[in-house]
């Protein structure tokens, strides 16, 4: 079954007007041809408008409106432009309107001069009859002026002015040209410097490897090419990943104002590696940090250039093997029963008693704090932990590689002797007061709490009995 569509729509179903609560649709009465014509011209007068008024005239004039209309809206708009800056065209429009009102402005002062001198100049007017003012009768444009000829003064003074002109045109391309050659062989004396301070690193067994930066044009090679980097870390260390990362300093191509090349270490932590000895509230502890070149410097003079750079290199790896050195005693202080405290900066090892030793990790800057006392035993424990870890490096996967535990020996060797010395200390002072006789030795009874008090307690001797000293032998 087919259905023609129409305007009107389908005729043969009735139109729904609303659905009451009862649930019966209401539809919409069917009308008479008369009636629907009524409202078909009811709704075109609404919308066209009185029609009984329409002309041949009016409907002309109203197309041509029309017309007028579209026309104002297709051009553009210039006072609605969000835009305030000039486009060519417009700077072009106005170059060419200032020009031409600057020839009207020098001609009218070069026709308002040459008024001026006629009238200021001492020759009758009936005299010159051939002087003609070269001004326009209806308008002012360019005016041909005869010159008369110039005298030797004057003429003098231009060609001393055009010499001058000349002269200073000619100083300015100079200067233009020794400034040029000055940048240029400044240019490729920074960058002969910059080359040599690369070899000497080179030379000193610092390693260099080229940026990962790409250059985006080709007037970019030579500063890619300069664009390097300098590895301080150590490279058999047992450090993580991320203190390797970080040890990476760059060359800075743009020198100072002292023209030397800077490293730019952005991401080092400045945090050295201290040992501390505790003995109740005295405390000992190892000295500051002193660069190779700080102490090759003492016996002999270098250049100071390349010592700002290798004393900074200095710095930064020995930064980065104390944290790697710190990290590995970390690991190891772990595993002995004798440490106190063990955290991410700071291990507390009890050796006796009354005294502790302390690694920590401290700032650069606030390495000895007030009430530490720098000592030459500290220094010689912090150099023997780094000179231990550096040979570590040799055997990596062995798994007995020990630092701490030789230095821990050491110190409670150390006790052990000190005690010894003690005790021999003691029969010394214990032996001067006592006077062997015979090869027989025998001590009288009465004494003998005083003579053990003296060995064991380190008591000073005393006069014991009548006697004024103890006697060893037959009485």
């Amino acid at each position: 079954m087919s259905i023609s569509l129409e305007n009107e729509g389908y005729h043969g179903d009735k139109d729904l007007v609303d659905i009451p609560e009862s649930g019966e649709p209401i539809y919409d009465e069917p009308l008479d041809g008369d009636t629907q014509f009524a409202r078909t011209l009811h709704r075109i007068w609404q919308e066209k408008g009185d029609f009984s008024q329409v002309s041949s005239k009016s409907l002309l004039q109203d197309q041509l409106n029309e017309l007028n209309d579209v026309d104002k809206q297709s051009e553009p708009e210039d006072d609605t432009r969000n835009d305030e800056s000039l486009s060519v065209d417009d700077v072009l429009k106005l170059k060419h309107s200032v020009l031409t009102n600057l020839d009207d402005a020098k001609n009218e002062l070069a026709v308002a001069l040459d008024v001026v001198n006629l009238l200021l100049s001492n020759t009758p007017r009936h005299e010159n009859t051939e002087i003609q003012l070269p001004i326009p009768k209806h308008s002012l444009g360019t005016a041909a002026i005869n010159a008369s000829e110039l005298t030797p003064l004057q003429a003098l003074k231009k060609s001393k002015i055009a010499i001058t002109t000349k002269n200073e045109s000619l100083q300015s391309a100079a200067n233009i040209f020794d400034r040029a050659s000055e940048q240029t062989e400044q240019t490729n004396a920074q960058n002969a410097q910059f080359w040599d301070d690369c070899l000497l690193l080179r030379d000193r067994n610092w390693t260099l490897i080229p940026s990962n930066a790409k250059s985006e044009s080709t007037t970019d090679l030579e500063k890619a090419a300069k664009d390097l980097k300098v590895l301080y870390s150590v490279d058999e260390g047992t450090a993580s990943n991320e203190i390797k990362h970080d040890s990476i300093a760059s060359l800075d191509i743009k020198i100072s104002q002292s023209n030397d090349f800077n490293l730019s270490i952005p991401k080092r932590r400045n945090r050295r590696l201290k040992l501390s000895i505790r003995s109740g509230n005295h405390i000992e502890t190892s000295s500051a940090f002193r660069s190779n070149v700080e102490m090759r410097n003492t016996s002999d003079n270098v250049n100071e250039r390349i010592d700002s750079l290798l004393r900074t290199l200095d710095y930064a790896q020995s930064s980065s093997f104390e944290e790697d050195l710190f990290a590995s005693l970390l690991n190891e202080a772990n595993q002995i029963p004798i440490v106190i405290t063990s955290s991410a900066e700071m291990i507390v090892i009890e050796l006796d008693t009354s005294s502790q030793l302390v690694l920590e990790l401290v700032n650069g800057d606030d390495y000895i704090e007030e009430g530490e006392e720098i000592s030459s035993k500290c220094d010689g424990l912090l150099l023997g932990v780094k000179l231990l870890q550096i040979r570590s490096y040799k055997n990596i996967s062995a798994n007995n590689n020990q630092v701490l535990k030789p230095i821990l020996d050491l110190l409670h060797y150390e006790a052990f002797t000190e005690s010894i010395k003690g005790l021999l200390g003691r029969i010394t002072d214990l032996l001067c007061y006592v006077e062997v006789k015979e090869a027989s030795y025998h001590v009288q009874k009465t004494y003998t709490r005083e003579v053990l008090d003296i060995f064991l307690n380190n008591n000073k001797p005393q006069t014991i009995g009548s006697q004024g000293r103890i006697s060893f032998g037959k009485q």
